[in-house]
């Protein structure tokens, strides 16, 4: 990486090596919708270059990637990715991102928004991802997606931190009953810097329960961050 003002937070950075490419929300829990349908799924790291200009009021993120040669991951794909987030005020901030991907199977074009809103009171962050998908599928298919997520998060005292999701995909928006919805909830506890332990349940529905049975599960996880 090089960075233009060398221990500052602002300025021009340009990054070459394995990594995801800049897009969306980047929030860390990977089975959200607009990270495992969004273009960032996990283990998609690729080999990019970015170009990164950031602002106390604004930043902006360009990554053009190449897919990873060695290992074989879920995403076969090069393309570029931008994204631009304005900061109105110092608790709210909006963005419009746009992503192409080819891979020998299908073209991809995305376009989305991003927004983040922080309330002071009672110390809840806010944060919005929507996306439209164009896949091209050769010869002519053409299907049209809709990938959306909203999460809010609370400190529940000093080590903890709840999670409450709710997620839309819509795999082909011009066939009736191909949606699915999501609730997700996250219960956090930051032991140390280095430990994390997570209980995390979603409950997952087709065409709002319409179109196919529910199901959930939960699950209890021990993070160890090197």
């Amino acid at each position: 990486m090089w960075q233009q003002h060398p221990g500052e937070t602002e300025g021009l950075f340009v990054r070459a090596g394995r990594f995801m490419p800049v897009f969306g929300l980047r929030i860390a829990e990977h089975p959200t919708y607009t990270r495992k349908w969004g273009g960032t799924p996990l283990y998609a790291e690729t080999y990019g270059l970015a170009v990164e200009y950031i602002k106390s009021k604004f930043e902006v993120h360009a990554t053009g990637f190449l897919e990873d040669p060695l290992i074989d991951t879920p995403e076969h794909s090069k393309g570029g990715a931008g994204i631009a987030e304005v900061r109105v005020s110092p608790r709210f901030s909006v963005g419009a991102e746009a992503m192409y991907t080819e891979s020998v199977d299908d073209q991809k074009y995305r376009v989305g928004l991003v927004s983040k809103l922080y309330v002071a009171k009672p110390d809840l962050l806010l944060a919005f991802e929507g996306q439209f998908v164009n896949q091209i599928i050769p010869p002519r298919g053409a299907p049209k997606q809709i990938v959306s997520y909203l999460m809010a998060s609370k400190p529940a005292g000093k080590a903890f931190l709840i999670d409450l999701g709710l997620g839309y995909f819509n795999e082909n928006i011009q066939i009736k009953g191909l949606h699915r919805e999501a609730v997700d909830l996250n219960l956090h506890w930051f032991a140390t810097s280095h430990i994390e332990a997570i209980l995390t349940g979603r409950f997952e529905m087709l065409g709002f329960g319409a179109e196919g049975p529910s199901a959930g599960y939960a699950l209890a996880q021990l993070h160890y961050r090197l």
